[in-house]
């Protein structure tokens, strides 16, 4: 409907977001902030935390994307 389609395409492009990145962003902040090769950083638990930050991001992008139509009307 007009009220929940864009918190569904928020939530779900949030979401996707996230799954696809996680993984590149956990290797990436491993390697600065531990100094790391790109090797060395590959190892360990790459999904750890996942789950909170995939809640923030369907709260987060529902309501960014909700605010904008409610707005753009």
């Amino acid at each position: 409907t007009e009220h929940t389609g864009p918190l569904v395409a928020g939530a779900m492009a949030g979401l996707a977001n996230w799954t696809f990145t996680y993984p590149l962003d956990v290797v990436s902040t491993r390697q600065i902030a531990q100094g790391l090769r790109l090797r060395d950083a590959w190892y360990g638990n790459i999904w750890r935390g996942y789950l909170p930050c995939a809640l923030r991001a369907v709260l987060v992008n529902s309501a960014t994307f909700y605010c904008y139509e409610w707005f753009r009307k």
